[in-house]
């Protein structure tokens, strides 16, 4: 299997949604953060790719069309690794690269180093 790229980001109807079943209304100043929290994936949204710029594509126009949470999304490219450590906790994928995206297309990027023992 060769590297592929997932892009994601957290899905802004699936946090409102949420926070509406416990006492959302949206009066009085509240935020969808005051009753859950939007991050560490529980409303991610995610598509995988092999090439990065249909990724990046995919993501500018899901953050137009206003679906993130926080206005960006975020591709990690990855590659999968032929032999797994004993104390393995990347499910024998490494990532390699970490790009954030806005509306206008990736905004940093940075490499990301293994935490792969071997």
């Amino acid at each position: 299997m060769p590297q592929s790229y997932i892009a994601y980001y957290e899905d802004a109807a699936a946090v409102e949604a949420a926070a509406t079943a416990r006492g959302f209304t949206g009066n009085d100043g509240e935020s969808w953060h005051d009753f859950v929290d939007a991050e560490r994936n529980k409303f991610r949204c995610s598509r995988q790719f092999q090439k990065l710029q249909p990724a990046v594509e995919w993501l500018k126009a899901e953050i137009d069309a206003r679906k993130s949470v926080y206005g960006v999304g975020t591709i990690v490219k990855r590659e999968p690794i032929t032999h797994k450590c004993a104390a393995c906790v990347c499910n024998g994928m490494r990532e390699l690269h970490e790009y954030i995206v806005d509306d206008e297309g990736i905004a940093e990027d940075r490499a990301i180093e293994s935490v792969c023992l071997k």
